[in-house]
């Protein structure tokens, strides 16, 4: 995959971000930012947070699917309960999420007593690419920024889904109220696409509605 950038995309006017009152001073006057990979909000089990499906995109049909063996024809096809799956390395992408909205209902979701309103959002974002600039594990894709792509797996993607820069925006529509707009910082060769099938019963996504 040759290296590239996703394009046309704006930066919103303000972004807020609910943060516990004790990393405020941190945040807002050192500028400390803690990127977290996509692998722990899949294991984090909080209300708000954690998300099974990050990192990926779920295809999931309403209707049985049929898979064919072309290598043996003969063989009947199978016929079932499937989802399929385009992912990329959850460990090697790290992201730092922004909302665009201010919510009551999300100081209590995040389990949050302060937000930062961001109001400059082009010179945060300026002096974010020069922090990153200087670390060479992320020099291959740079930062990547944008709103989350909210769906629904038995539902057409509001994106493509082969684009492995568009993999990381990816989330259930059930958190569309959280109005996300994240920047992402993927290591280098960690955006390739790895596409697959999974049995719906045998595999652990029973919580994803």
């Amino acid at each position: 995959m040759k290296d590239r950038k996703r394009v046309n995309v704006a930066l919103p006017e303000r972004l807020f971000k609910y943060i516990p009152e004790q990393f405020v001073e941190s945040f807002v006057e050192s500028g400390d930012l803690l990127f977290r990979n996509l692998s722990f909000f899949r294991k984090n089990e909080e209300k708000g947070r954690g998300d099974l499906l990050e990192g990926l995109h779920m295809d999931h049909p309403d209707n049985p699917i049929t898979i064919t063996n072309l290598s043996v024809p003969s063989n009947p096809p199978w016929v079932g309960d499937a989802a399929m799956l385009n992912s990329i390395v959850p460990d090697d992408v790290f992201i730092f999420c922004f909302s665009k909205g201010l919510s009551v209902n999300l100081y209590k979701e995040f389990n949050c007593d302060t937000c930062v309103e961001i109001e400059d959002t082009q010179a945060f974002m300026g002096r974010l690419k020069n922090a990153i600039s200087k670390l060479l594990s992320f020099q291959q894709y740079g930062l990547l920024h944008g709103k989350a792509y909210y769906y629904e797996p038995d539902q057409a993607a509001p994106a493509d889904v082969s684009d492995p820069l568009n993999i990381p925006f990816f989330k259930h529509a059930s958190y569309a109220h959280q109005k996300e707009y994240r920047f992402v910082l993927p290591k280098k060769n960690s955006l390739k696409v790895t596409k697959s099938i999974i049995h719906w019963e045998l595999f652990s996504f029973s919580s994803v509605r």
